[in-house]
């Protein structure tokens, strides 16, 4: 078990350590590392947060921070896919980015991308009614912009990566773009046409 550095460590409030107790521990299981914390209420969550040591410690110090000042959560079943995004951007992006992962010509088009296409189409939604459907009429609207396949899949590689982190961070149970196909280009006029639903399984 690795045991939360002292400066996020809490007081008399959390996971019984050797010597005293601590408001937070990461573990890993199998690739992935899980946070466990107490809320504020005293109830214990616990967060599946990817294979990334880093971000784990990250997201166990925001959990910590919000603790400490009374920030409350947005709930789970309450989330927008905008509120997504701009977690996404500062957990991930941002952390990728410092960690020289991801080039900045990648973090412009990420976000780019999120903020031309992603956003405006599902910002307001909760997370719960995006469904594989709703993606379908995504993708549909992209090919309405004139946008080509390979942008199109693009965007889809972000939906569905951001969805994953979604799962991880425990606010959905499933990925609904994990099975979603990216629009075919057939003839020499590289014509791209949507899957049907039979072929997004």
């Amino acid at each position: 078990m690795y045991v939360v550095p002292r400066e996020i460590r809490g007081c008399r409030h959390g996971l019984p350590a050797k010597g005293g107790y601590e408001m937070g521990a990461i573990r890993k299981r199998g690739k992935n590392y899980i946070i466990t914390y107490y809320e504020g209420s005293g109830r214990r969550r616990w967060e599946t947060v990817g294979p990334n040591l880093h971000e784990a410690r990250q997201v166990l110090a925001d959990r910590m921070s919000e603790r400490r000042t009374g920030k409350s959560r947005v709930p789970r079943d309450k989330m927008t896919v905008g509120e997504l995004v701009k977690k996404w951007k500062e957990n991930y992006l941002t952390v990728q980015q410092q960690l020289g992962r991801l080039k900045p010509s990648t973090i412009r088009s990420y976000q780019s991308n999120l903020d031309s296409h992603i956003e405006p189409f599902f910002g307001a939604r909760q997370l719960a009614e995006v469904t594989l459907a709703s993606v379908q009429e995504f993708i549909k609207a992209l090919l309405g912009k004139g946008l080509s396949a390979k942008t199109i899949g693009n965007v889809i590689v972000i939906l569905k990566e951001m969805f994953k982190h979604a799962v991880q961070w425990g606010y959905l149970d499933t990925n609904p773009v994990q099975y979603v196909e990216r629009p075919q280009c057939t003839g020499h006029a590289a014509r791209c046409r949507q899957l049907p639903a039979s072929g997004l399984s």
